[in-house]
């Protein structure tokens, strides 16, 4: 996967890039490959994980820090609706994925002439969509998700953060929005919203506005420079096969982000996100997504 930063040509950033993804190849080799046949056969396997009695019990520890459960390789390896926890740890390893390109970036480039900083991206759990909806102040959001002074929207450009589909009849729920602080604007995701026709759904024009609503006075908070309306509007400039069932928008939602995160087209297919539920539980298992 492309490593993709202003000045991923130079030399140096080559030989910084190529340790890095070395590292990471050495780890994935050493721990995740003799360990595929193990977790597909005993972690993964329907005869094993049909029985929640055992889901608390700890299967990784990521960074030291974040737990992960066999409830959550159960989730994963037999197509159920991913539930809150499995989403925080995607965001916890997307938190992780962009702190370390942030790290190399500026240990290769900030003594060069005419450095400009990677603005970095910050990827919430869902207890902040959760707290946004029930009408918490923006000012305790604020000091619950970000820390002050560290926080400074000139040195981050994304806050990604899972919502809740604007269908309410859905059963499987995720979407995710985007919030950009270059552009002003907010940007909707959703694994059940064609962006090729023109005409939008009633049900999505109405989200779309409460959504801009809602989080209009912790967008004033961060950005009270800014003094123009933020812009609110799904995503259409890309293409993936629609969400076509009550199982995998958490999955769609991981897609999605990646190839945002890596600012390349997006599309994928029914065969990439069946795909992507195995390469989740490696990747969580490892501790670290690819770059």
């Amino acid at each position: 996967m492309a490593f993709l930063l202003y000045s991923g040509n130079k030399p140096e950033l080559i030989r910084i890039i190529k340790q890095k993804d070395k590292a990471f190849l050495m780890k994935f080799l050493r721990e995740v490959a003799p360990m595929q046949q193990y977790l597909v056969k005993t972690k993964m396997d329907r005869s094993v994980l049909v029985s929640a009695d055992d889901a608390e019990s700890i299967v990784c520890t990521i960074n030291n820090d974040l737990e992960v459960t066999k409830g959550t390789f159960r989730q994963l390896g037999l197509n159920m609706s991913l539930g809150k926890s499995v989403m925080d740890t995607v965001s916890f390893l997307f938190q992780m994925r962009d702190d370390r390109i942030y790290t190399s970036y500026e240990s290769v480039n900030s003594n060069r002439h005419g450095y400009q900083p990677w603005k970095r991206s910050k990827f919430l759990p869902v207890s902040f969509w959760d707290l946004v909806i029930v009408g918490t102040d923006a000012i305790d959001l604020i000091a619950r998700f970000f820390s002050e002074p560290e926080w400074k929207t000139t040195s981050y450009r994304f806050i990604y953060f899972h919502v809740y589909s604007y269908n309410p009849a859905a059963v499987d729920r995720w979407a995710i929005a985007r919030i950009d602080f270059d552009l002003h604007t907010v940007e909707y995701f959703d694994g059940r919203v064609d962006g090729r026709p023109n005409l939008k759904p009633p049900e999505l024009t109405n989200f779309l506005d409460a959504l801009k609503t809602v989080l209009r006075p912790i967008l004033v908070s961060l950005c009270p420079e800014y003094m123009e309306e933020w812009v609110c509007s799904a995503y259409t400039e890309t293409y993936f096969e629609l969400l076509d069932n009550n199982y995998d928008s958490g999955v769609y939602t991981t897609a999605i982000t990646y190839f945002l995160c890596q600012t390349t087209p997006l599309y994928f297919d029914r065969i990439s996100i069946q795909r992507l539920r195995m390469s989740l539980a490696y990747w969580i298992l490892v501790g670290e997504l690819p770059i």
